[in-house]
């Protein structure tokens, strides 16, 4: 998770506890190897990702340790925590269409009801995407294979790639910057950058899909770690980060929603549908990223 976004609440966890935290920030897959190089001298209790790739991955290599708490279970949604208890959702952001307003019909704006339509012929040379490794996006073709099926899915990937007007870029940031500069009409994006890009520019006009039970949904979360010095106090620290006012805090530094029912959301983010959200549990999509891996593989989705 982004220093910018994390630490400002670690502070205001110090000043309300008393309890000061050391924050490592780096690359997660830098991490990972860390924590399971050094189990015996642990060099983290808690572990927070911003994605349920990275979380995954970390329930995987069976560095997290089941943390049961009524305060958890109570904060954060059955699909957007760990069925075994291994983490926690904090936040959550979804995958948007993004795309420019004077370039996009309207009619075709109400008709990206779900993430079939980027195949459609009128898309055409018209439609960009960041790269398939991307964790937002890997997650969301694993959502594909989850409700589709490997091979409907596949075709539906190989639809998105015919549309390209552009090869796929690195990441959601340069994806958004080559959108505002015009070389492509439509995106997607995840809805916190999508909502920051938005923002005091008329050009860029956000749609949600609003097929029912089918927005991909991404989590930054944590859990307690499988060789944690301290899991008291970690545990402590993961409920305070679930709590209502934490967790509004976390979410609106990020532009992300908060996973806790009961926290306040940004009042200038649109509602969060819940109803139209996928509703099968996330880590089943994380467990599903080496078979989004190679399906993007065989669509040549690079």
């Amino acid at each position: 998770m982004p220093e910018a976004q994390l630490q400002p609440v670690l502070d205001a966890y110090t000043t309300e506890t008393g309890q000061r935290v050391h924050a490592e920030y780096g690359d997660a897959t830098t991490l990972i190897e860390r924590m399971a190089d050094k189990r015996r001298t642990p060099p983290a209790d808690l572990f927070i990702a911003s994605n349920v790739v990275d979380l995954s991955t970390v329930a995987d290599r069976d560095l997290f340790r089941p943390t049961r708490s009524g305060v958890l279970d109570v904060n954060t949604r059955p699909p957007w925590r760990d069925p075994e208890h291994l983490w926690y959702g904090l936040t959550l952001r979804a995958r948007v269409f993004v795309y420019r307003s004077e370039a996009v019909e309207p009619e075709l704006v109400a008709r990206l009801t779900g993430y079939e339509a980027l195949s459609e012929d009128h898309w055409r040379g018209r439609v960009c995407l960041s790269s398939s490794s991307v964790h937002g996006n890997r997650s969301l073709i694993a959502m594909l294979i989850s409700t589709l099926g490997s091979r409907d899915a596949e075709i539906l990937v190989r639809g998105w790639r015919a549309n390209f007007a552009i090869q796929p870029l690195p990441d959601d940031a340069q994806l958004l910057q080559a959108l505002v500069q015009g070389r492509c009409e439509l995106a997607l994006a995840p809805s916190n950058l999508a909502s920051r890009a938005a923002r005091g520019n008329t050009a860029i006009g956000v749609q949600w899909p609003l097929a029912k039970r089918q927005v991909h949904v991404d989590v930054s979360g944590a859990g307690v770690t499988r060789h944690a010095a301290n899991p008291e106090q970690a545990q402590s620290l993961l409920e305070w980060l679930a709590s209502d006012t934490a967790n509004a805090l976390l979410a609106a530094l990020a532009l992300d929603y908060p996973a806790n029912p009961s926290a306040a959301t940004d009042r200038q983010l649109p509602r969060f549908p819940a109803e139209s959200a996928y509703p099968g549990n996330l880590a089943g999509l994380g467990y599903l990223a080496e078979d989004a891996r190679l399906l993007a593989e065989r669509a040549r989705y690079p």
